[in-house]
């Protein structure tokens, strides 16, 4: 039979894996250090831009057709226009950290967020 009681060893375990879950958030949180660029990938190519410049940036591109407008400020990007059919990527969260990441489906066009410095995955060169 076995004992419904939480015996020291249990709650030392417990104890051990809630320290462990909240030591990794608070290391996720704290910020790298590195910069960040946003590379955008459309049908005429790839472009990079910095995130970490203080400079206000504006991009106007056309792919597949369709006229973009990018915006940079404060360290995040978001598509400011876009002439795509449904507008959805106009109302995506703004990309600012490592992994974040914008598409314009109708445009073929994708904006992504990384770490200045690292090479570029199969997610960012699949087509």
């Amino acid at each position: 039979m076995i004992s419904k009681k939480l015996t020291k060893l249990d709650l030392f375990i417990i104890i051990l894996a809630v320290l462990i879950a909240i030591a990794l958030f608070i290391f996720k949180m704290i910020p790298s250090g590195s910069q960040t660029v946003l590379y955008v990938i459309s049908d005429q190519g790839s472009q990079t831009y910095s995130l970490s410049e203080k400079d206000n940036i504006t991009a106007e591109l056309v792919s597949r057709g369709i006229a973009v407008k990018i915006r940079i400020e404060d360290g995040c990007a978001f598509i400011e226009s876009s002439g795509c059919p449904n507008g959805i990527c106009m109302k995506s969260p703004k990309a600012e950290k490592a992994g974040d990441s914008i598409v314009c489906a109708p445009a073929g066009l994708a904006l992504i967020v990384k770490e200045a410095g690292g090479g570029a995955d199969a997610d960012a060169l699949a087509g």
